[in-house]
């Protein structure tokens, strides 16, 4: 009996471990798509700040689920929500102080 037991419990350790590999796989493939994905809304909105930079700030700010979602739903095709979701994020007091800090870019006339 006690080695079922010990064996279930071992099974439901493995299933979570199991679990939290999937969903950090899941989350680091989104957080490279986001930052893709925001560095060119920034290109964009602010030319005067570099755009990996900004993206760096913004995906900061994000909750991991925003992450995930606007990673997923982006997949290198920027829609208008994309865009919102970034003009809504940069506003968040953390994030507009981290663009702020950031080097102004040379911008091309």
């Amino acid at each position: 009996m006690l080695m079922i037991r010990l064996a279930a419990l071992g099974l439901a350790l493995f299933s979570q471990s199991g679990c939290i590999a999937v969903g950090a796989g899941i989350y680091g493939g989104s957080r490279t798509e986001a930052l893709d994905g925001v560095s060119r809304v920034m290109t964009g909105e602010r030319p005067d700040i570099p755009a990996d930079q900004a993206a760096a700030c913004v995906v900061k700010g994000m909750k991991p689920l925003e992450v995930v979602k606007f990673g997923t739903s982006y997949q290198g095709k920027l829609t208008q929500d994309h865009v919102i979701t970034v003009k809504e994020v940069a506003q968040r007091k953390p994030v507009a102080a981290c663009l702020q800090a950031l080097p102004k870019a040379a911008v091309a006339n």
